[in-house]
């Protein structure tokens, strides 16, 4: 199992035969993965699953095609054959689910919270989870054995950041310690300095050149991203804002690029 930015995927918006099925999930918690894909069969931003193999040590789900590759192939790994970087404006139609087509897989740490409740007990470990996976938790997830949507807030934020810098969540800064990692390296940067979006943003972004207004849109994403990712939940705005927030970054994106 990997990060949350590799179970972003970009799935064909044609339906692809059996044969051409090739995106695959191994599950460490089989039964509540199975159950809650399941249920987000008909969710338009969830990969489809299609079944499940059961001749492995640890069964395995098939979803339908994802002829696009993850979010993780298309920001982390430039030196990939056939790489081809994400626009800023590409960036925003992923964050805002616009025309971009990005889907969720892999539910293994997922649970509904039931209508007219607003937290849900949890059972999960930290030794359960991938490492790769921490980093884009809360810190409540762990110290609290009931939990919230602002756990997915804070997620979310840590995903945003991805994009915008293109940095892995273990990747140190150059103005960070070797412990202080993307999300608190940038906590820290914004606190101490005025932001430079050529240090902070990814290369290929800054490599489209100037346009209007492109420092404040930057400036403007990083602020919200980091808002998303603050420790105290009670300080994360509520989701509905944050994609209230992204759509007028992307128009003011789209009139001026």
């Amino acid at each position: 199992m990997s990060s949350p930015i590799s179970e972003i995927v970009f799935a064909s918006q044609m339906s692809s035969p059996i044969s051409e099925i090739v995106f695959a999930s191994q599950m460490s918690s089989p039964i509540s993965e199975i159950v809650f894909a399941s249920q987000m069969n008909s969710h338009k931003d969830a990969l489809k699953l299609l079944g499940c193999c059961l001749e492995t040590e640890l069964p395995i789900l098939v979803f339908e095609s994802a002829e696009n590759g993850t979010l993780h192939d298309r920001i982390y790994n430039p030196h990939l054959a056939g790489f081809q970087p994400l626009s800023w404006t590409n960036r925003l139609r992923i964050a805002i689910d616009q025309d971009y087509v990005p889907k969720l897989t892999d539910f293994s740490l997922s649970a509904p919270i039931p209508e007219g409740e607003y937290h849900i007990e949890h059972g999960v470990r930290t030794e359960k989870v991938p490492k790769e996976t921490l980093g884009f938790l809360a810190a409540e997830f762990f110290s609290k054995s009931t939990i919230n949507e602002k756990v997915d807030v804070y997620s979310f934020g840590v995903v945003l950041l991805s994009l915008l810098t293109g940095k892995r969540m273990q990747h140190p800064l150059p103005f960070a310690t070797p412990e202080n990692y993307l999300v608190d390296g940038l906590k820290a940067y914004a606190e101490t300095k005025r932001f430079n979006y050529e240090i902070v943003v990814d290369p290929f972004i800054l490599q489209e050149g100037p346009w209007p207004g492109k420092e404040q849109q930057l400036q403007k994403f990083s602020l919200l991203a980091l808002q998303c990712s603050c420790d105290l939940e009670e300080n994360r705005p509520a989701i509905t804002e944050v994609a209230k927030q992204l759509r007028q970054i992307y128009q003011s994106a789209s009139s001026n690029c």
